[in-house]
């Protein structure tokens, strides 16, 4: 894998990493509820940046990589797909969130910051 290639699956995965604390952080109501537009902004502001970079994960030739930066993407894209529709399925949605976690905190480790 070139070094470029490397730079760019970093970046992607800074940009979720940044996009999920702050989702996290603005999604809840004072009433403990999820507050859906806040969440989309987030989606809105990192989107074009993530898209992007996305293609750069077929390029990995390490198959632990690859996997762990699809699953960090794929998370990604599910955790938004939920949120434009809404759902109130809370398994799905904590699964989502738990498999998207797992997978940056494995890439910070794996890349050492």
């Amino acid at each position: 894998m070139k070094f470029s290639t490397l730079h760019k699956l970093q970046t992607l995965h800074r940009l979720i990493y940044i996009a999920t604390a702050n989702i996290l952080s603005a999604s809840k109501n004072a009433d403990g509820s999820t507050d859906a537009v806040a969440v989309l902004a987030v989606f809105d502001w990192y989107a074009p940046e993530i898209k992007g970079l996305e293609h750069y994960i077929d390029l990995v030739d390490d198959d632990e990589l690859h996997d762990l930066f699809e699953t960090e993407y794929n998370s990604f894209e599910t955790l938004k797909v939920l949120t434009e529709e809404e759902s109130k399925d809370r398994v799905v949605i904590s699964q989502t969130v738990g498999d998207l976690i797992k997978s940056i905190r494995k890439l910070e480790e794996l890349f050492g910051e």
